[in-house]
């Protein structure tokens, strides 16, 4: 499902005054990419999130899914919501209210009106993608570690098979360990189904790793676009935006100030090692025809 924002802005009524949250935004989602979208502390990076899953009507502008405008002149929502887009708020877990693991993940099925059947299937893939076990299923969610509360509030939204999966700071808070067991989620909903995934967050370096294209939100516009590689690049605005480049990228920018010619696509550790002794080795090959 192909998303469109055309002259989007939102404001929000605060003591009888406008607050403006987003400012003419114009905004192509393509089916299938993984995008992210970032910016510092009050940019407007969530409520971006809830204009395009349709849970806020714009104050001006239009949301198209498909093609098909979202919302009538009189503010009525013309398009279903369920089914088409799952999305998991900052800290999904404090979402979770049933008795147990199976219950609340058989909750958002139910409500779409499949059959029994069906909802037991879905339920059980949903957990099973997220890592969790058939002897957990009975358990109060409650009851759990962090990281699972989390994997069993995401195995809620996938349960939905939406078409477009939004994600708002979905590693917050969690331990390394966690850290990677959502990652890996991310990756292979992504994988598997070759649907779209927002992910809303200001950790650059988990954006590095999974997004295909990023936007920086600032004050409520986008202020810039483009690949992780591409955006990063420009660090000295991004600092000027709230924003930092990853750590491992920072090396490599640092590097080429100083005269290197390093790719800034390498995000990992590993690619980062293989990426300065490819260089340093071209170096040597250099010096060596000279002498």
């Amino acid at each position: 499902m192909e998303i469109l924002l055309k002259g989007v802005s939102f404001s929000y009524q605060l003591a009888g005054q406008d607050l403006t949250a987003l400012k003419d935004i114009d905004l192509v989602i393509h089916p299938g990419e993984i995008l992210a979208i970032t910016g510092e502390g009050g940019s407007g990076k969530s409520t971006l999130a809830q204009v395009i899953a349709g849970l806020l009507k714009p104050t001006r502008g239009q949301v198209y899914w498909d093609g098909k405008p979202l919302w009538s002149p009189k503010g009525k929502r013309l398009l279903p919501w369920q089914g088409k887009v799952g999305l998991a708020f900052q800290q999904p877990e404090d979402q979770l209210f049933a008795e147990t693991v199976a219950e609340d993940v058989a909750f958002g099925p139910q409500n779409l009106g499949l059959p029994p059947e069906e909802v037991e299937k879905r339920v059980k893939e949903a957990l099973k993608k997220v890592g969790l076990n058939e002897e957990i299923f009975g358990c109060s969610p409650f009851s759990l570690s962090g990281g699972q509360k989390r994997r069993v509030a995401l195995a809620g939204i996938l349960a939905l098979d939406p078409d477009i999966l939004i994600l708002d700071e979905p590693t917050a808070g969690l331990d390394a360990g966690g850290r990677r067991q959502v990652t890996h989620i991310i990756r292979e909903f992504h994988r598997r189904r070759g649907k779209t995934v927002i992910l809303i967050s200001h950790n650059m370096a988990e954006v590095s790793v999974l997004a295909q294209r990023m936007i920086v939100l600032h004050k409520g516009q986008i202020v810039l676009t483009g690949t992780p590689a591409e955006v990063f690049a420009r660090g000295g605005q991004l600092e000027e935006w709230g924003l930092l480049p990853p750590p491992l990228t920072r090396v490599l920018l640092e590097l080429n100030r100083k005269g290197a010619s390093l790719n800034l696509a390498a995000f990992t550790l590993e690619e980062v090692e293989e990426e300065i002794w490819s260089w340093l080795s071209g170096q040597e090959r250099c010096i060596c025809r000279f002498l």
